[in-house]
């Protein structure tokens, strides 16, 4: 949890001094070619071994392999290889992307149905929650069969359960009340 809270915090950070600096964009580009040198296993390997001096890995790693990218960047990714979590660069550049796209007006929920529904469907339940959020929608499709029938959406702290299950543990409490 703490991993995933400072991952949020980074990409916060970062995402308000790209703002400031009207760099957003470019530091977007720029945090998914860290991420995917920081995927890569040769890279992280080196970048998480203790054996390497800061002075080594920068050289190597950073300064060879990313290249000309933005110095908020680049200081984003020594401050992760000094503190020794380059492996949460896939996690903060989510979370960057998420803000990006909530600037932009888009929201994400997870859709979850009991059974698979069509990409057509997608659409028509995508632009029936814009219109209840006034925001464009991009839904994360989901199956969970426990559901019985009807559908769940979880978009940040809001959620909507139409789902059966839910109606029938409602009546359930109904009745035992």
């Amino acid at each position: 949890m703490a991993k995933k809270a400072s991952g949020k915090r980074y990409a916060k950070a970062i995402f308000e001094l790209a703002v400031a600096k009207g760099e957003l964009e470019r530091c977007h580009s720029d945090l998914k070619k860290v991420t995917a040198v920081f995927r890569e296993d040769k890279f992280l390997n080196v970048l998480e071994n203790p054996k390497y001096t800061f002075a080594a890995k920068k050289e190597a790693i950073l300064t060879q392999q990313l290249g000309d990218i933005s110095p908020l960047v680049m200081s984003l990714a020594s401050l992760l290889v000094v503190k020794g979590r380059p492996a949460s660069a896939p996690a903060i550049l989510q979370d960057f992307e998420e803000l990006l796209d909530r600037q932009r007006g888009i929201e994400h929920a997870e859709f979850t149905t009991a059974f698979p529904i069509s990409e057509e469907e997608q659409k028509v339940f995508a632009q029936k929650l814009g219109k209840i959020l006034d925001r464009q929608v991009v839904i994360e499709a989901q199956v969970d069969p426990g559901l019985i029938g009807g559908f769940r959406a979880k978009i940040n702290d809001l959620l909507i359960d139409g789902s059966i299950r839910q109606k029938l543990e409602a009546l359930k409490k109904n009745l035992a009340d």
